[in-house]
């Protein structure tokens, strides 16, 4: 299976949260790095990678949690 067709089905969420939140850590530890050596253009790039990281993890995992919920049949009803 590509990686493309796994990040538009349903069961590639998962990997790419797991993903997201590998590179959201290795921004955080980037834009440390870059504060120590005083590079602070480097660190606003940074620092925008992780607020659109973590808005990119916020999406998927509202999207899992609402295919949860409604595998679940919370929210019919009956």
């Amino acid at each position: 299976m590509s990686g493309t067709s796994l990040l538009f089905s349903s069961g590639g969420r998962p990997f790419a949260a797991t993903g997201l939140g590998l590179l959201l850590y290795t921004t955080i530890a980037s834009c440390g790095y870059f504060v120590g050596r005083r590079e602070f253009p480097i660190v606003a790039m940074f620092a925008g990678l992780v607020v659109l990281t973590t808005t990119a993890i916020t999406l998927i995992l509202v999207s899992l949690i609402v295919g949860v919920v409604a595998l679940a049949g919370f929210g019919t009803s009956a």
